[in-house]
C-alpha cells in the first residue's frame, strides 16, 4: 500500500502582533518614530551562506529567516574605472530605480537604464553586465519593530521575481506585503557562492491583513525617502574629503562604495553589495 504524502498548505497567521515583538504598543511605537525624523534602516547581509543583522563580529547568523516584505525596488550602480582600497571613488553612474540614470550621455550609455549599452549581458567580464544590477528588498523582519533592507545580488534576482513574485504570489492571487515570507540562503552544486530562496509560509487575511496594511503604510513614506538616494556605507578608517565626480560636465551625487562592479560569480563580492 502506497501511502499518500499529505498536501502542504500555507497557514494563516492570526494576529499581526505576530510580526511586531511581544506586548509591543504600536501606537507609542509611531510617536517614538515621528520623532525622530528620517529613519536609517538596519541592514541585513548575506555572506558566506549566512544572514547577518548587525555588524557584530561575533554573530554567528542564520541560515534562513521569516519577515513580511513591505516593498522591493530596482537599483543599479557602475564603475568605469578600476577598483583601488587606497582610492573609494563613487560610482561613475547610478540609478536608484533601476530605470534611469545620474548621467546621460549621446553614444548610448547612461540615461534609459533599458537601452544603456553597459546595462546590456556581454559589456561587462565573461558574459556579465558592466553595470551591476540588484534589488533592494525592506522586510519587517518577525518579532522587530523597525524594516530592515536586504540587497539581492543578481544571481537572486531570477529567482524572487519569476520564480517567487510571478509563480507563488502573484500566480496564486496573493500580494507580497500580506505573507509571511520565508528567506533561505543555499547553494548550487558546483557553485562557488550561495543565493537566497524564497517561499510563503504563512498569510494574513480579513482584519488582520488590514491591520498589517496599516502597518505598511506607516513605513512607506520613510522607504520612499530612503529609495531616493543610494545607500551610503559607514566607512571606517581615516576620515577623506568628499570627491566632487562630474561625468559629461555634470555633477553626480556623491556617494560611496567599497567594490567596482565585478563579475557574474558574487564570490567576488563576498556574496554582498557594495553599498
Amino acid at each position: 500500500m502506497v501511502t499518500k504524502k499529505p498536501k502542504t498548505t500555507v497557514s494563516t497567521l492570526s494576529k499581526v502582533e505576530n510580526v511586531l515583538p511581544d506586548d509591543t504598543d504600536f501606537e507609542i511605537l509611531k510617536e517614538n518614530l515621528e520623532e525622530m525624523g528620517k529613519v536609517e534602516f538596519p541592514r541585513i547581509r548575506h555572506k558566506n551562506g549566512n544572514f547577518y543583522f548587525s555588524d557584530d563580529p561575533e554573530e554567528d547568523g542564520v541560515k534562513e529567516f521569516e519577515g513580511v516584505l513591505f516593498f522591493y525596488g530596482r537599483q543599479n550602480t557602475y564603475w568605469a574605472g578600476a577598483y583601488d582600497p587606497g582610492n573609494i571613488e563613487p560610482p561613475t553612474c547610478f540609478s536608484v530605480d533601476g530605470k534611469t540614470g545620474s548621467a546621460s550621455r549621446e553614444d548610448g550609455k547612461f540615461g534609459s537604464c533599458n537601452t544603456c549599452v553597459l546595462n546590456q549581458f556581454g559589456s561587462g567580464p565573461g558574459r556579465g553586465k558592466a553595470c551591476r544590477n540588484q534589488i533592494k528588498l525592506y522586510i519587517q523582519v518577525m518579532k522587530t519593530t523597525v524594516p530592515a533592507t536586504l540587497f539581492l545580488a543578481p544571481t537572486s534576482i531570477g529567482s524572487f521575481v519569476s520564480t517567487y513574485i510571478m509563480n507563488k504570489i502573484t500566480q496564486k492571487g496573493l500580494a507580497y506585503s500580506r505573507v509571511v515570507t520565508k528567506f533561505k540562503s543555499f547553494q548550487k552544486s558546483g557553485e562557488t557562492f550561495h543565493r537566497v530562496a524564497f517561499d510563503v509560509s504563512a498569510t494574513f487575511k480579513g482584519e488582520e491583513a488590514t491591520h498589517l496594511k496599516e502597518l505598511r503604510s506607516f513605513w512607506l513614506q520613510s522607504i520612499k525617502d530612503d529609495r531616493a538616494v543610494l545607500e551610503v556605507p559607514k566607512n571606517s578608517g581615516e576620515k577623506k574629503p568628499a570627491p566632487k565626480p562630474q561625468v559629461e560636465g555634470r555633477v553626480v551625487k556623491v556617494v560611496s562604495a567599497s567594490k567596482p562592479t565585478g563579475s557574474e560569480d558574487d564570490e567576488d563580492w563576498g556574496e554582498d553589495p557594495p553599498f
